[in-house]
């Protein structure tokens, strides 16, 4: 089961009303809010706003700050997803990222409900946890609470997706996050051969964030 999965079925089994807009409805609503401000093609297009709305929601940081941090006109940005979140509101809506925040507010607020929760799923395992995002990390270490009961699998040399909001400090910081925890390097490479395998830990060997591991394999030049 995905996040989103786990997300979207706890919150309707609490008795939460929403429904989930899929991204045609979701560009829908930002092609109408260009329309009343007047956009024209040189402006960003609905496409655009989305983007900078959806990794603001996956990284956990405001619209302003991913704009800004992309060289784009902050305020505008804001702006549309003030209006955005408004509508959603309006229409009793989510998109596809609200659902993980709204999941994830409930557990913060909801004593209740979030120890249901941490009853109900006594034990966790995460897998590809290179690619879990802030929400994600904040959702599981709120479910695993003192228990701490926590399975992760994931390889920090296979971390590409932070362009959707994946953080690697999440896979970086675990043992941390969670003391009790112990680690198992599996390095040994069934599928490639040296020549293949040298190359991939000269490359690595680059990378300023990492757990330290050399792979090996088998199998001959």
């Amino acid at each position: 089961m995905t996040f989103h999965g786990l997300a979207n079925r706890q919150l309707l089994f609490s008795g939460e009303k929403f429904s989930i807009l899929s991204e045609s409805e979701c560009l829908d609503i930002l092609r109408a809010q260009r329309k009343a401000r007047g956009m024209t093609k040189d402006d960003p297009d609905a496409g655009d706003f989305l983007k900078v709305i959806s990794r603001a929601a996956n990284t956990d940081k405001p619209v302003s700050e991913i704009a800004a941090m992309l060289n784009l006109d902050a305020a505008l940005y804001a702006g549309m997803a003030e209006e955005y979140a408004a509508t959603k509101r309006d229409l009793l809506a989510c998109d596809y990222d609200d659902v993980l925040i709204r999941y994830r507010d409930k557990l913060r607020t909801d004593d209740t409900f979030r120890e249901r929760q941490q009853n109900r799923f006594a034990y966790i395992m995460v897998d590809e946890y290179q690619d879990t995002n802030p929400i994600q990390s904040q959702i599981m270490r709120l479910l695993a609470d003192d228990r701490q009961n926590v399975m992760a699998v994931g390889d920090d040399f296979q971390s590409i997706y932070a362009f959707r909001g994946a953080d690697i400090s999440n896979i970086l910081t675990f043992t941390t996050l969670f003391p009790r925890a112990v680690r198992y390097d599996l390095t040994e490479n069934f599928r490639s051969r040296a020549p293949i395998i040298a190359a991939a830990n000269r490359l690595i060997s680059h990378a300023t964030e990492k757990i330290e591991k050399t792979l090996t394999t088998t199998r001959g030049d």
